[in-house]
């Protein structure tokens, strides 16, 4: 939720940006380099509007998921329709 106070800490701890985009309104991301730790990917991701809306409908759900029952679900309508 605090996209540029983030990638400004993550910069400051040495952390070099290798990729970015935007998807929609409020959909900034960018991946770190990984030459730390091969085969990990960190990715900053802002949270708000839409895409805020379904990484909290993840979260939720994982809150009580078993890790069996149910794991495919339909993607959730985040246009507001």
């Amino acid at each position: 939720t605090n996209y540029d106070e983030d990638l400004e800490r993550m910069s400051k701890h040495g952390f070099k940006p290798v990729m970015s985009g935007e998807v929609g309104v409020n959909g900034r991301f960018i991946y770190f380099d990984t030459e730390y730790h091969p085969g990990t990917v960190i990715e900053l991701s802002e949270v708000v509007g839409p895409k805020g809306d379904m990484f909290r409908l993840i979260r939720e759900a994982s809150e009580t998921w078993d890790g069996v029952t149910d794991p495919v679900r339909p993607f959730p309508n985040l246009s507001g329709k």
